[in-house]
Order: structure tokens, then C-alpha cells, then sequence
């Protein structure tokens, strides 16, 4: 995804489906907790910048190459939470990073490493051809093919499907946290 509030967005669908799930209410603090670790995968931005500089279209199929965009170091960090601290910290922070990681395996063309350290494919779904896995090798030539330095503009404009969705999903996101947390005021 581009814009980080669609991930925080399906990081608060996370909370609420973990108190559905954990027949609990939805309190401020799960959903917090959902909209913080939905983007947490995304601290190896911080990296890629160091790096790189603000290079968007040469090198950002680098950033998703490390540990924090694979399902491994999660789910076993989901699981010492649920067994050794609380269940629905440890159900929502799974289900929210889980959310973050099916979008960017959907929204970009080359995917990530679900698998890693056991696998070092990556993978990724399109809506139109499927579901493709990708090696390192493969990656490097089909980014290569596909390096585009207007990517972002053509990104942010109101023809484009992609970014109407997240607009629209980052003004509901905004009204449902806004009346969300009102109540709570």
C-alpha cells in the first residue's frame, strides 16, 4: 500500500475482528494496539531510507526484503503473547500484521517473502493474473524491466483505482476513529 492509513485502517478491521473473535469488547486500547503494530512492518523503511535517500522508483522493491515483511518472526512473537501475556493482545497484534502483509502482497507487483528464513521466494496476488512467486534473481530482472521514476505520480491521481480506494478508505478510517474514540472523551 501507499498510503500508511489503509494499512492502520485494516489494522483497526484487525482489533475489531480480534474482539469478535475473543467475544470481548473493542476497547480504545485494542484498537490502538492494532493501528500501531498495522504498520510496524514497515519500520525497515527507516533502513531503506538510511540507504537509499528518497529513490522511490530505483530501489523500493529493496524495501520488504528483510525480516519485518515475513509471517515467521510474527506468528511466533503473536504466539508468546497470546500463551505468556494476553490473548487479545496476542490475536490483534498477529491479525493486524497479517493485514499489512496481505496488502503489500496485493498492492505490489513483486510481493514479499512470506516464508523467510525458510523459503526466500517471493510472493505476491494480482487481482487479474493470480498468484505468482518470484525468486531473487527473477525479481531483480523484473524490477529492472519495470523501474519507473513517475510511478508515484501517476499513483496520486483521481483516475487511478488504487489510490480512490485509499482515499476513501482513509476518510472512513478517520470518521470511525474520530466517533470512535469521541465516545471516550
Amino acid at each position: 500500500m501507499y498510503l500508511p492509513t489503509t494499512h492502520i485502517a485494516f489494522g483497526v478491521l484487525g482489533s475489531i475482528l480480534s474482539s469478535f473473535i475473543l467475544k470481548i469488547p473493542l476497547t480504545r486500547e485494542i484498537v490502538v494496539l492494532g493501528m500501531i503494530t498495522s504498520v510496524f512492518s514497515d519500520i525497515d523503511y527507516v533502513y531503506y531510507l538510511a540507504r537509499f535517500g528518497i529513490r522511490p522508483a530505483k530501489y523500493s522493491h529493496e524495501h520488504r526484503q528483510v525480516l519485518t515483511h515475513s509471517l515467521s518472526p510474527y506468528f511466533v512473537i503473536a504466539v508468546l503473547i497470546f500463551f505468556f501475556g494476553s490473548k487479545v493482545w496476542g490475536v490483534t497484534f498477529f491479525l493486524a500484521l497479517l493485514s499489512h502483509l496481505i496488502l503489500d502482497s496485493v498492492r505490489s507487483p513483486w510481493g514479499i517473502r512470506w516464508f523467510w528464513p525458510f523459503s526466500n521466494r517471493y510472493y505476491s496476488l494480482n487481482f487479474k493474473s493470480g498468484f505468482h512467486g518470484f525468486t531473487q534473481k527473477q525479481l531483480d530482472k523484473f524490477t529492472s524491466q519495470r523501474s519507473d521514476k513517475a510511478w508515484i505520480d501517476r499513483f496520486l491521481k483521481w483516475d487511478n483505482p488504487y489510490f480512490i480506494f485509499e482515499f476513501l478508505v482513509t476518510i472512513f478510517l478517520s470518521a470511525f476513529l474520530f466517533f470512535f474514540f469521541f465516545k471516550y472523551f
